[in-house]
């Protein structure tokens, strides 16, 4: 990402509506998932977790309350601008991950695949090295490619997926699908507004979409996706900004 990037992200991470949003969403995943019978945790406090692509860390101090939890972010910045109290962090690529064969019950890995410095079918089958078997990986994939807006430019990205695509490379990596299913779809009209005004170049600058809201504003985009998750248990939305995807490792 552009280096100011980095740095809007430590800055609102905690309380934009997006970061929120998913947080909820996959600590939700995690806690649901842990309440079944299987390997997924092999016991409380004792499974490993890797937060793959990390950014800032997040997450991933919120992960560590589910068991132990190391993130790995490419950039020694992005790791560098927020105190870290409980996970364990490590300086490196997706693409060649520095841990052993099956060491990991979960991995998460939240807007990564997208990026310019990562190969996707590399880091698809290093995160099936790494992930230990019966364990289970969540991952939040940018949706459509004709999205690809302002946004996308400002954090280097280099492709957006279909549904099609993001599943079929999961399941050429080895992966069985548990789960998947668009986010982000009730805010949807707006998302291809802005994606509009870029093509036409009202908005085409080199920023992404990590601005501050009014509180208010921030506040109902979080209710509606709240909703929009519950919601989800009976509707799946045909579209959404975003590809949600939880995967098993036979």
């Amino acid at each position: 990402m552009d280096i100011k990037e980095y740095y809007r992200l430590a800055k609102i991470e905690d309380s934009h509506w997006w970061y929120r949003s998913v947080h909820r969403l996959v600590i939700g995943e995690v806690i649901g998932q842990s309440t079944k019978a299987g390997p997924y945790f092999a016991r409380p406090g004792l499974i490993r977790i890797l937060d793959a692509g990390c950014g800032t860390g997040g997450l991933t101090e919120q992960l560590s309350g589910l068991g132990s939890t190391v993130g790995i972010d490419i950039s020694g910045l992005a790791l560098g601008l927020k105190p870290h109290l409980k996970a364990r962090y490590v300086n490196g690529s997706i693409n060649d991950l520095p841990f052993a064969d099956k060491s990991f019950n979960l991995i998460t890995c939240i807007s990564v695949f997208y990026h310019r410095q990562v190969s996707d079918k590399k880091a698809a089958a290093e995160i099936f090295r790494v992930l230990k078997n019966g364990g289970k990986a969540i991952f939040i994939i940018p949706a459509f490619q004709w999205a690809f807006g302002s946004h996308d430019r400002a954090v280097h990205a280099a492709r957006r997926y279909s549904m099609s695509s993001a599943t079929a490379l999961l399941k050429n990596a080895g992966f069985t699908i548990i789960k998947a299913r668009y986010i982000f779809g009730m805010i949807f009209p707006e998302f291809v507004i802005k994606r509009f005004l870029d093509k036409i170049g009202v908005s085409n600058k080199m920023i992404s979409d990590l601005a501050e809201l009014p509180s208010w504003l921030n506040w109902i985009f979080e209710l509606v996706c709240r909703f929009e998750n519950w919601l989800a248990k009976w509707v799946k939305l045909p579209f959404g900004s975003s590809i949600y995807i939880v995967i098993e490792k036979p």
